[in-house]
This record gives structure tokens, C-alpha cells and sequence, in this order.
């Protein structure tokens, strides 16, 4: 071997071992990063997010819900941590291309690799809210993401995580409505009405709570805020009815509701705050006082 070929052989030798060197440490790195991050069924939760199948979504993943259900808020640090990498530098370009004049196959090529980018940053948000108001931490981050971020889609997500979280959540949701055009109360109103009416118990309820606080224009909330008025749970029941004191001036049925209350429930306190509520409404509005 010639003194150019042993030079050669050896710088190859320099490049490999600093390549296999640069893996190692990246891999120590993210092992240490991981260490302390919770785990469920052996794998962290960063490890489910990144794992989790491109086709898949947070709503089909039965693996996913009882990651959640198992861990509940203590999911949600590595879920921000996830938000916070982003979706990398590289998802601007496949943006930029996609957005271009670029040829057809060009463009649908690099909006499928920014969908694989985006797609860790969607499945955080989905996850978020299945802690219900155990999730609150996660609001100022949430808002801040949906108010700066320029893809409508992490946008949406965003508002959908804020509005699954439900009540906490109402103020932040109507700031960003303040700030956005156009108006995104359309999107949260349909929003919290699918949770009320397909969600999860927990879900449900706090969805509807959120709704009438959010548009107490919107009379979906009525039946799940009906059935919290006979919770075990005496701090439902009391915002069970508050929340219906919103909906009285704008719906029948929350009449009606809140009349069966004041009648049926088994709590004196709630009957009595019922019957003070529809008796208020009707001493201000007498003109629709039933006949």
C-alpha cells in the first residue's frame, strides 16, 4: 500500500469512527433526555408519539387513549416538549415547495413529507386534551402556538386541544378570537358540540360546561348539563346549574330543564338555586312567563 492509499485509508478511518462516534453521543443524548420522561407499557411517551403509525389517529388508537387514561397529566410535560421541538426546519421547505409552481408530483412529494413532520405535532395536540382540565398547564402554550403558528392545520389542532380542555380554556379561546380573522367561533362552537355529543363521559361534561360559557347562544349542552345536575358529586352539580343560568334567557329547554331541577333533584341546595333562578328570570322577562 502506497503512502496515498494509506492516506486515504486513513482519513476514511477518522470520518467513520467520527461518524459512528456523532451516533453514539446523539443516542446518549436522547437516552438521557428520555431517562426521567414517563413511561407506559415500557415506552416513553415521546416513544408512543413518534411510534404511532402514519395512518393513524389519536381517535382510532385505542393504544394511544389508554396511555392517556394510565398517565392522565403527568402525559402532558413530554406532550409540550414535543410542541416546543416543532416540526423542524426542514417542514418550511416542503412548504414553500408545495406552495410553488413546482410540478405537480414535486408538490404532492413534498406535501407528503411535511405531513410525516407535521404529523408528531398533531398527534400531541390530539392527546392534550383526553386530560380534560387536568390539562391547564398546557393552555398559555397552546394559545401561543395557535396565535403565531402559519399552518392552518397545527392551528386548528391547537384550537381543537384548547377547546377540548374545555372551561379553563374559554378565556384563552376568546382572545384568540379577538385577534383572529376570520372569526374562529364558528370552528370552537362545532367543536365543543361534537365533544358534548360523542366525547368521552369526562369529556362530555366538561365540554358542555365550555360551550355555555363559551356561546350560551348554542342549546346542545342542555340534556349533559341535565344529567351533571344529578352528579354524585356535589361541585358538578353546582356548575351544572350555573352554567344553565346561562342558557335560560336563550332557550326553552334550559327552562324546562331547570324547572324539572327545581322539582326532581334530590339536592335541596340545587332545587333551591333552580327555583331562584327561574323565578329571576321570570320577575325580569314577564312577558314570557308561561299561561
Amino acid at each position: 500500500m502506497n503512502h496515498l492509499q494509506k492516506a486515504v485509508a486513513k482519513k476514511r478511518t477518522f470520518w467513520v469512527g467520527a461518524v459512528v462516534t456523532s451516533i453514539v453521543l446523539i443516542l446518549l443524548l436522547k437516552s438521557a433526555r428520555s431517562g426521567d420522561e414517563v413511561r407506559f407499557n415500557g415506552r416513553t411517551v415521546s416513544g408512543w408519539v413518534y411510534a404511532t403509525s402514519h395512518y393513524s389517529t389519536v381517535e382510532t388508537n385505542q393504544q394511544l387513549q389508554a396511555m392517556m387514561d394510565n398517565l392522565g397529566s403527568n402525559a402532558i410535560p413530554p406532550l409540550l416538549a414535543i410542541l416546543e421541538a416543532g416540526e423542524g426546519k426542514t417542514a418550511s421547505l416542503y412548504r414553500k415547495i408545495a406552495l410553488s409552481s413546482s410540478p405537480g408530483w414535486i408538490k404532492r412529494f413534498a406535501l407528503g413529507q411535511l405531513d410525516k413532520k407535521i404529523q408528531p405535532l398533531t398527534i400531541a395536540l390530539g392527546l392534550i386534551p383526553l386530560a380534560g382540565s387536568n390539562a391547564t398547564v398546557a393552555i398559555p402554550p397552546l394559545e401561543v402556538l395557535a396565535a403565531r403558528t402559519n399552518d392552518t392545520m397545527i392551528c386548528w389542532y391547537a384550537i381543537r386541544a384548547l377547546a377540548g380542555i374545555g372551561t379553563p380554556a374559554v378565556e384563552s379561546l376568546l382572545r384568540l378570537e379577538q385577534s383572529s380573522s376570520p372569526s374562529i367561533r364558528p370552528l370552537v362552537t362545532v367543536i365543543l358540540k361534537e365533544r358534548v355529543e360523542h366525547g368521552r363521559p369526562p369529556q362530555r361534561e366538561s365540554a358542555a360546561l365550555a360551550l355555555a360559557e363559551y356561546d350560551p347562544r348554542s342549546y346542545e349542552s342542555v340534556p349533559t348539563l341535565l344529567l351533571m345536575c344529578n352528579s354524585r358529586e356535589s361541585a358538578k352539580r353546582i356548575a351544572a346549574i350555573g352554567a344553565l343560568a346561562r342558557l335560560v334567557p336563550f332557550h326553552a329547554a334550559a327552562r324546562d330543564a331547570v324547572k324539572s331541577v327545581a322539582v326532581e333533584n334530590e339536592d335541596e341546595n340545587i332545587r333551591q338555586l333552580a327555583q331562584r333562578l327561574i323565578n329571576d328570570f321570570y320577575a325580569t322577562n314577564s312577558s314570557r312567563r308561561p299561561r
